[in-house]
């Protein structure tokens, strides 16, 4: 699952990392901020909402589609 390799350490799964990561760069650039925004840099919702002047449910529902769509290609 996507939560797993988020949380792995860098010597575990070394594949799915690496399939991640391609998968991370197939995103738009919107879509890729976002996602680093709250799973690598650990902005809330509410954060991001503020920063891109959207609501934190619209954040949610897009992070949402991302990680169905990464997990499709992980």
């Amino acid at each position: 699952p996507l939560d797993e390799a988020l949380e792995a350490p860098a010597t575990e799964d070394a594949e799915l990392r690496l399939r991640l990561r391609r998968a991370l760069t197939k995103l738009d650039a919107k879509q890729a901020e976002l996602f680093a925004l709250r799973y690598f840099e650990g902005y809330s919702n509410a954060e991001i909402a503020r920063l891109f002047n959207i609501s934190s449910v619209r954040v949610a529902v897009t992070l949402y589609r991302i990680r169905l769509k990464l997990q499709e290609q992980v």
